[in-house]
């Protein structure tokens, strides 16, 4: 009777001998490489012994804590059914997480002997970027003052925030290189006011977190700032003569001085014989005004811009004089025709 069992047991041991032998064992080499700080590369060398046909790899990933894994089982990551494709891409991990990675071969007969674990720590990521509250105006007359709140950015990965970046410039400003206001405040405040502020503008304002692992990505808000009174008169005021007709053109404020859209242009023609009336226009549309004037007397002219607010500074005094025109053409075509 003991020897039955005993020649039982040595059938027993055999068969399992069998079956162990034939799945593949662990694949060689097995390195583990960073691509950045959510994502690994595997490589590996195909196993010593295949034993059959090799059919693919198992990927296996594990979460550690202190270097111990975080849950009870090892995850199973992906398959790859590719014998001769001997490395894997690992995406979606956390930064500033340690890892552990296997790779088992599987054939016909099942899976394979696992590698021992490669631990990894990724590396840092810059934090997601912060999230804006509010943008308010703390003043409505010069010179203006805002303020942006925002919230901490949802996730820093583990890191505080040492400090936040804020850019703004006025959004016709946008295809210049620079003309940027920056400040910076401390990873513990979470508003900035704005100075140095154009009425009558839109303004884009980027904010910015930063940690040991660099600065996020941009939020960015907009800001519409009052209108104002021009500061600034009508530039280029020019005239043109023809046939007894007087035609007055200007281009407008600079654009840090206009305070907003110009509505309308105030023109003031004014004759110089003692006796004709001051002619004084709105223009609502366009940049110039056309009259009627006699070559005999002179005029003076000057123009201001208007913005929903009131009228700013008039240009500086133009003097016209219609006769020294004529004779200037004139004497324009006597040299031509000679």
């Amino acid at each position: 009777m003991r020897s039955r069992w005993r020649i039982s047991a040595l059938i027993l041991i055999g068969l399992l001998g069998f079956v162990f032998a034939e799945v593949p064992s662990a694949p060689r080499d097995l390195e583990v490489n960073q691509v950045n700080a959510s994502t690994v590369k595997l490589t590996w060398e195909r196993p010593e012994s295949e034993n059959g046909e090799l059919l693919g790899y198992y990927v296996f990933k594990e979460k550690l804590l202190n270097g111990e894994p975080v849950d009870d089982h090892i995850h199973h990551e992906f398959v790859i059914a590719d014998p001769a494709k001997l490395y894997a891409y690992v995406t979606g991990l956390e930064p500033n997480t340690e890892y552990a990675f296997r790779v088992c071969a599987f054939n016909p007969h099942g899976d394979g002997e696992r590698t021992p674990a490669k631990k990894m720590m990724t590396g840092g990521m810059p934090p997601t970027p912060p999230r804006p509250q509010s943008v308010t105006m703390l003043s409505d007359d010069a010179p203006l003052r805002a303020r942006i709140d925002w919230q901490v950015p949802e996730n820093t990965y583990g890191q505080p925030i040492n400090g936040y970046a804020v850019y703004y410039r006025p959004v016709d400003k946008l295809g210049e290189q620079d003309g940027f206001e920056r400040l910076e405040v401390p990873g513990s405040q979470h508003f900035a006011e704005l100075t140095k502020l154009f009425m009558g503008r839109e303004y884009e304002i980027h904010i910015s977190a930063g940690t040991e692992d660099g600065w996020s990505a941009n939020a960015t808000e907009h800001l519409i700032t009052p209108v104002g009174v021009p500061d600034g008169e009508p530039l280029n005021v020019r005239y043109d003569i023809v046939s007894g007709q007087m035609t007055l053109q200007w281009d407008p404020p600079a654009p840090d001085r206009r305070n907003g859209n110009i509505t309308y242009y105030r023109a003031i023609l004014t004759p110089l014989d003692g006796a004709s009336k001051r002619i004084d226009r709105n223009i609502t549309t366009g940049r110039s005004s056309t009259y009627r004037v006699s070559a005999k007397h002179g005029y003076t002219f000057k123009v201001a811009a208007a913005t929903m607010k009131g009228e700013g500074p008039f240009s500086p005094v133009l003097n016209v004089s219609p006769y020294d025109s004529v004779l200037l053409f004139a004497s324009l075509l006597f040299k031509d025709s000679i």
